[in-house]
């Protein structure tokens, strides 16, 4: 057993001719053990350094080799940049399927993406290869041939380190991974009706409300809380229906109780909420079946929206 020394520090009481005792810094030795070299974890670091020296020196090669062959059609600024995506989008791959290791479901993918990937990269080192003059067929197939062995040695290291789980344990990590993402979509969807409710509620505050349409009806009633809105002359809301006007429809699903003649167009869109109604569409019919279809419709809407946030502000 190996041992090294440690200098630790402790407190500790000492007194002086006054006798009062003061706690003091004491640095003392002592001699841990020290544990046996971990040479497991030692080899696979320095297979996993050098893996990622070989996708390094790869992806210089193949950035060289794609640039000088989109170099013959194209600037070298551009031919060089445009390069890079041919050794970059496999060590993408690569990076997904290691991100994907305890799934291999979701590993098949980017394992079979990044194989097309690494084939395109070696195609094109090939190509360029064979048909420059100085190099040949040979130096075409020997730099094609670093790709796949840079590309061969990752996936090795990553099935080494990619430890398989049980059946039961991936079905349960892949329902806990749908859970987590319906919570995630849910709050998304959330932050989203909030965000439409907040443009709902400028809206109204400006005046204009939700998705109104205008409806070309005639009569009005003066509404103190919001902007008036331009109407033909007619009588006021108070004055009870003319009885030569289309008798009240009848509603079935939301039967509507009569209203006295010395209500006014804010107490018919009230009474109307208190009996259930559930838009300002359905306001205004509730509406328009006790009064008559003379009524301003884009009154008992911006009515009809101002009682409602109202009564949503307060509740």
């Amino acid at each position: 057993m190996k041992y090294r020394a440690e200098t630790r520090t402790r407190e500790v009481p000492h007194t002086e001719d006054d006798g009062d005792p003061v706690l003091i810094p004491d640095d003392y030795t002592v001699h841990v053990p020290v544990p046996p070299r971990d040479w497991d974890h030692i080899v696979l670091n320095a297979v996993t350094g050098g893996a990622i020296i070989l996708n390094a020196v790869s992806v210089v090669w193949s950035t060289v080799s794609g640039g000088a062959l989109l170099s013959r059609a194209a600037p070298a600024w551009v031919a060089y940049p445009a390069a890079v995506p041919f050794e970059a989008g496999w060590m993408t791959c690569l990076a997904l399927e290691w991100l994907a290791r305890h799934d291999p479901e979701r590993a098949r993918v980017p394992r079979r993406a990044g194989y097309v990937a690494l084939a395109i990269a070696m195609t094109v080192i090939y190509v360029h290869g064979a048909t420059t003059p100085a190099a040949g067929l040979w130096v075409g197939a020997a730099g094609a041939v670093i790709s796949a062995i840079a590309k061969g040695v990752w996936t090795l290291v990553l099935r080494h380190t990619a430890a398989p789980l049980p059946p039961r344990t991936q079905a349960w990590l892949k329902v806990k991974r749908g859970q987590g993402a319906a919570r995630l979509a849910l709050a998304a969807q959330r932050r989203e009706l909030l965000r439409m409710d907040d443009q709902y509620d400028a809206l109204v505050a400006s005046g204009l409300g939700r998705g109104e349409t205008p409806v070309l009806l005639s009569r009005t009633e003066p509404d103190t809380g919001t902007e008036s809105v331009p109407a033909r002359p007619a009588p006021q809301d108070n004055v009870p229906p003319n009885p030569t006007r289309e008798q009240p429809r009848e509603d079935t699903a939301n039967p509507v109780v009569p209203l006295s003649p010395g209500e006014t167009l804010t107490d018919a869109v009230r009474a109307a909420i208190k009996d259930g109604v559930q838009d300002k569409y359905a306001a205004l019919q509730h509406v328009m079946a006790a009064h008559g279809d003379g009524v301003n419709g884009a009154s008992v809407m911006r009515i009809y929206n101002r009682l409602t946030n109202k009564a949503r502000r307060t509740g």
